[in-house]
């Protein structure tokens, strides 16, 4: 009898242990998952915000230090600056032509989100310019912080 009471103790504290451990794993894994889902949908919002033509999105999802490399093995990024400028002479040279991203996929885990997509231009002077593209981001405290991309012309 006296053996018992200090093996039942023993088991449930292991026991007691074990579910802390598997509660904090739990509650762990939902974090992840809440961050992942959250990073997609900005993500999304973003590829959205490119067709409606509208740099609001692009400026409140990216991180002042944000960083553009394309090609992705580039040494000189492209800074945000840089890019909402480059965006805004996009949008206001092409308001009448068409200005289309269509995204196959968006895959997010952990601080990437990694999209694969094609786009359609069609200038005023009706030459048109497809490619397609995979771009990888890296988030930092809700924001883009850097992105990655290779495209592929299909002219």
């Amino acid at each position: 009898m006296r053996i018992i009471y200090p093996l039942t103790l023993i088991l449930f504290v292991l026991l007691g242990c074990q579910n802390k451990e598997d509660m904090l794993e739990l509650q762990s894994l939902k974090k992840q998952e809440l961050i992942e889902r959250e990073n997609y949908e900005m993500i999304d919002r973003l590829f959205k915000s490119f067709n409606e033509r509208n740099i609001d999105v692009f400026k409140e999802v990216t991180d002042p230090k944000w960083r553009y490399f394309h090609p992705s093995n580039s040494t000189t990024p492209v800074s945000r600056v840089d890019m909402i400028k480059e965006l805004e002479d996009v949008y206001a040279s092409n308001s009448k032509v068409s200005y289309e991203v269509e995204v196959s996929e968006i895959i997010a885990s952990g601080n990437r989100v990694v999209v694969s997509y094609s786009y359609r231009h069609i200038y005023s002077t009706g030459e048109e310019f497809k490619g397609i593209s995979i771009v990888l981001y890296k988030i930092e405290n809700g924001k883009v912080i850097e992105v990655k991309d290779v495209a592929q012309s299909l002219n």
